[in-house]
């Protein structure tokens, strides 16, 4: 008799599972009563129904059951869980938020977080790993004595111990109802009638483990097919693992599965890299002309790239769209640029991104609605409720609404009383919105102070959506969408809210909780979830996740992004129980998976990914991916190693998209000007009689539309060149630094801004620059009395309320102080900013001298005057050197190409005129950042957010005057210095380490810059030629844009190129 257990081996996920449908095959053609339950992982569900078809050549099969795990094991404990609350996702999310909003005095090691929603789903997948891995609280609780955790494993058995009490009563998750499957599966008639075949999981926990056991002994028959190999020369990238777990499991039971080898045949390139890509041994020569790699400039220059070759495939009839797929690691942050690039080259395409509904505009309206009940309730807070699609009022009205708000400052709780500020239509219009929306929302605060239960919070919530009619305006917007997949998710949004409501009101519902409690078990929930769409079927170019979507097999298989930092995607081991933990963890069961399993799971799904395309395969990768320099992943590299073309070695190909050799002769054609850089390379390289007429033809034309570009780049300059604007830039004869970056950012704007100088209308709110400039004064404040204590400690807190009294003393600032909300997080920050100003003064022997020091007329080549204010100065009394500290409010980092190409000069041109003034020299120029964490005051890492930033001289003695520590410790908390075990450097600090010949070098180079800078001014040019750097442009954020008519397309930005100190 055939053995009841099975196991399919091969060497591909697909061919495992080809291997599971040919044996199911085979058995519905000998028996077509045979009763057949094929389970699939719940994310390829959707794709598996497709392949089962194709597959088995049929359109309806009668005895195959295809279902999931979750959905097999409710089937068979259909009668057993009528009376119970089952746990998704969402339901044990909330679950544990509830657990740890009433267990917050016993949260130490996460008592900083515990405010934050998110924590709710951390600890819930901890729990699922724990559980899932056999490990009970009690384990949990003896491995807490072992003293090998600190307080982290104490608030895990504080929640894990709840969480178990809770599901005692009436509450059941995936791990409980795996066992209660187990104990069922001995007398279940659809189980003990059924073969099951399992296919397409990469891993299997310890509980599925378990109920796999039980189906192998009471199922008619149990194939498991798996991928391993234990043979090839590249073995060692397989996760053979999984497989030896599942056959010891079973030969622990004295069942020997009976195991059957099948195997991938592709073309000959795929079976080449299946059985030599990462060998360990030497592999022989391959030629192949079907591979190509690509090295671009940015990750827009790759997927222009991309949507070029696509488009040119489709054009010469060799494939159909629905041939090619696309891989990205990452694809979250390239869909948007992938859509609008596609788009412009009218693909069709299909992205398969899941979006968690926190991201869906209903879901940011209802958390924005919960704030603002919350007292979160300023203008900005108000005007973002206003403007999201769901509330039901034209663009017009909402923008009158704005502009009528913040006309009168209308704040807080004013939103809740009728408008009667004057008698004018505006007013009219704003006090329809205003109770149209905010008389909603009063309604819907009054009931939630009036409900205890959640039950009633539910009740108030749902009863204020339909007021707001948010349901129909969803179905609305639904209609009008034009993007299927956006359509798609409008659809199911509601739905799924109303699935969450009604687990909240099943899981919580006579629960007692605080509104905000509730409101952040709500937002966790929505961040949890996602929402996905089932991929198109029509002739369209898959667009997929390389990590996480599944691929069908294709023709042409394009990799973006293929870089050491994303390509394969490994985790961090930074979890909530890292690597390390577990391997001291004391339990006979093993927690898993580890970050290292899940790393070598990610590496091997890359490697089956790059057995896809088999007719073709394009790997691209950019030089500089969100500003940083980036080098391609090791599988480029590999890639490289094994192929081979032409007799030599696969090269990687730069792509060049300013200029094309398009054609015979000295002319270098702009891309632009002969439409998708492939049909340019297509017309150049082909031999054929049609193509040269073609090519004789374009190149006339293009003789004439280099001559009418350049005349129209010649009347552009014309255009945008004016004269006298001395008196116009420069009124006074003086000029600051900022203004000239500004210059750099873009000309048009710099005039612009000091030319005709607008006045933006004023909004009484608190904005980033305001953050900024109180900090600032804050800062100058402190230092002042600082100095005048001779640098004796100063209470923070105390010294805060006297200086914010001070702020809001002026009338620009008075109206902030009814902002409580903001306010008291601006103190917060402040306290922090405060105590690290002190830690880094109290830690070096440079010491503040001036603050806000002021400096004018220092003259320029031009003959022009600069003024400027320097944050602060401090100095060394030893040997009166100093350093400059600039207060830098955002994200700024110092950076080489910012200083190269003029953005970021201001700190260096201020160092070289100090010096010219006091006659001495500068050793550092750094920036603070200035932050809003929302961090614990007593944070050990408080002062690690402040670390000062900037270029310094590469001299032990400076560094440890700057940071006297650093005598003793090899980092530095003050300043970006670590050092190596013999005393140096490491590589990181040698970066920002000058010598005096180089700082030299750059302070020349920065005067001699503003110099140009000035003159061009002078010389009247002021066209818009903003910068790109990555994905940011100057254009981003700037407030001129209408005014300008720049055109990417037509006139293109400045490249901003990487930059290091010996660029100068």
């Amino acid at each position: 008799m055939k053995n009841k257990v099975n196991l399919i081996l091969s060497n591909t996920y697909l061919s495992a599972f080809y291997g599971a449908l040919d044996d199911i095959k085979q058995k519905v053609e000998k028996d077509k009563f045979e009763n057949i339950i094929l389970v699939v992982p719940d994310k390829f569900s959707l794709n598996a129904e497709q392949i089962v078809f194709d597959r088995l050549k049929c359109d309806t099969i009668f005895n195959v059951w295809l279902t999931t795990l979750s959905r097999l094991t409710a089937e068979v404990l259909k009668n057993d869980l009528e009376n119970c609350k089952i746990l998704s996702k969402s339901s044990g999310t909330m679950l544990v938020g509830e657990i740890i909003a009433k267990n917050r005095d016993k949260i130490t090691a996460y008592k900083k977080v515990a405010n934050d929603y998110s924590l709710a789903e951390t600890m819930f997948n901890a729990i699922n790993l724990l559980k899932s891995s056999g490990i009970t609280p009690a384990e949990i609780k003896a491995n807490i004595k072992q003293d090998n955790f600190g307080d982290k494993l104490k608030d895990i058995f504080v929640i894990y111990d709840a969480y178990e009490k809770q599901l005692k009563t009436d509450k059941i998750d995936a791990t409980t109802k795996l066992e209660m499957f187990d104990k069922k599966i001995k007398d279940c008639s659809l189980i003990n009638n059924s073969h099951i075949y399992f296919a397409m999981f990469d891993s299997f926990t310890n509980a599925q483990i378990s109920s796999l056991v039980q189906l192998g002994k009471f199922a008619k028959s149990l194939t498991i097919s798996l991928c391993a190999n234990t043979t090839q020369n590249n073995k060692m990238i397989y996760d053979n693992v999984v497989f030896q777990r599942v056959k010891q499991a079973f030969e622990s039971q004295f069942i020997s599965p009976e195991i059957k080898n099948v195997y991938f045949n592709g073309s000959k390139r795929q079976n080449f890299l299946l059985n030599n890509y990462f060998s360990t041994t030497d592999v022989p020569k391959f030629e192949t002309d079907d591979v190509e790699i690509v090295k671009c400039d940015d990750t827009t220059q790759e997927i222009r790239l991309v949507a070029s070759k696509i488009k040119s495939l489709a054009m010469e009839n060799k494939f159909q769209f629905k041939d090619v797929v696309v891989a990205v690691n990452g694809l979250e942050d390239y869909a948007l640029q992938i859509k609008t690039i596609f788009d412009e080259y009218n693909l069709p395409y299909y992205i398969d991104v899941s979006k968690t509904m926190s991201e869906h505009y209903f879901c940011k309206f209802l958390s924005n609605v919960f704030d603002f009940v919350l007292g979160r309730n300023t203008l900005f807070d108000a005007i973002s409720i206003v403007k999201n699609p769901i509330v039901n009022f034209d663009f017009a009205e909402k923008e009158t609404f704005e502009n009528f708000c913040i006309k009168f400052n209308v704040m807080g709780e004013e939103f809740y009383k009728s408008f009667n500020f004057e008698n004018s239509d505006e007013c009219i219009v704003a006090e329809k919105i205003r109770n149209g929306v905010f008389g909603v929302i009063n309604t819907f605060a009054d009931e939630l102070a009036k409900a205890t239960a959640v039950d009633e919070k539910l009740d108030a919530i749902m009863d204020f959506l339909a007021k707001a009619d948010a349901k129909n305006s969803i179905e609305s917007i639904a209609q009008k969408q034009l993007d299927p997949v956006d359509k798609s998710i409008d659809e199911q949004i509601y739905g799924k809210f109303i699935e969450i409501a009604s687990e909240a009101r099943e899981m919580l519902g006579v629960d007692e909780l605080e509104n905000s409690v509730v409101f952040d078990i709500f937002k966790s929930v929505f961040k949890s979830t996602q929402i996905s769409t089932i991929p198109l079927k029509c002739d369209s170019v898959f667009v997929g996740d390389a990590s996480s979507s599944t691929f069908l097999p294709s023709k042409v298989l394009f990799v973006m992004g293929a870089t050491s930092d994303r390509m394969p995607n490994f985790s961090v081991d930074s979890g909530t129980i890292t690597d390390a933990e577990i391997e001291r963890f004391e339990s006979v069961k093993k927690i898993t998976p580890t970050i290292k399993e899940l790393n070598k799971r990610e590496k091997f799904k890359l490697f089956n990914l790059m057995l896809n395309g088999s007719e073709k395969l394009e790997v691209t990768y950019s030089i500089l991916t969100n500003g940083t320099p980036s080098k391609p992943s090791d599988f480029v590299v590999k890639l490289c190693d094994i192929l081979y073309q032409n007799g030599k070695k696969l090269e990687i190909r730069e792509y060049n998209s300013l200029f094309l050799d398009a054609f015979e002769g000295d002319y270098k054609i702009p891309a632009m000007l002969v439409g998708t850089m492939k049909n340019a390379i297509k017309i150049s390289e082909s031999n054929s009689p049609k193509n040269a007429v073609v090519k004789r033809m374009m190149k006339n034309e293009l003789v004439e539309i280099v001559s009418q570009k350049q005349s129209e780049l010649a009347e552009t300059d014309q255009r945008y060149s004016l004269h006298g604007t001395e008196k116009v830039l420069f009124p006074n004869g003086y000029t600051k630094i900022s203004q000239i970056e500004n210059y750099f950012q873009c000309p048009f704007k710099q005039f612009v801004n000091y030319g005709i100088r607008p006045r933006e209308q004023q909004k009484y709110e608190l904005q980033k620059k305001d953050i900024g400039t109180i900090l600032h004064k804050i800062a100058e404040l402190y230092v002042l009395e600082l100095m005048q204590n001779n640098f004796a400690p100063l209470n923070t807190e105390k010294c805060i309320d006297k200086y914010f009294d001070k702020i809001f003393s002026d009338k620009k600032y008075s109206n902030l102080k009814s902002m409580n909300f903001e306010v008291s997080s601006l103190k917060r920050e402040a306290v922090r900013f405060l105590n690290a100003i002190n830690h880094q003064i109290e830690n070096s022997d440079y010491k503040p001298k001036y603050t806000e020091y002021a400096f004018l007329g220092v003259k320029l080549e031009s003959g022009l005057l600069v003024n400027g204010v320097v944050d602060r100065i401090d100095v060394c009394k030893d040997n009166g050197t100093f350093r400059v500290i600039d207060y830098k409010t955002g994200s700024d980092k110092f950076d080489y190409k910012k200083v190269f190409y003029g953005i970021k000069t201001q700190l260096i041109v201020y160092i070289d005129m100090l010096e010219k003034t006091f006659k001495n020299n500068a050793v550092a120029g750094m920036y603070m950042p200035v932050k809003n964490s929302f961090g614990s005051l007593d944070d050990e890492e408080g002062v690690l957010n402040y670390k000062l930033d900037g270029v310094f001289l590469k001299d032990e003695s400076v560094v440890f005057r700057i940071d006297k520590n650093l005598i003793d410790q090899n980092e530095s908390d003050i300043i970006n210095v670590k050092k190596k075990k013999d005393g140096s450097f490491n590589s990181a600090t040698e970066k920002f380490a000058l010598t005096n010949e180089e700082f030299g070098k750059l302070k020349l180079y920065c005067i001699k810059l503003i110099d140009k800078a000035v003159d061009e001014m002078l010389g009247g040019y002021v066209a818009p030629k903003p910068y790109k750097i990555q994905q940011q442009t100057s254009c981003d954020f700037c407030q001129f844009k209408s005014m300008c008519h720049f055109s990417a397309k037509q006139n293109g930005f400045r490249e901003i190129k990487p930059k290091d100190k010996n660029s100068f």
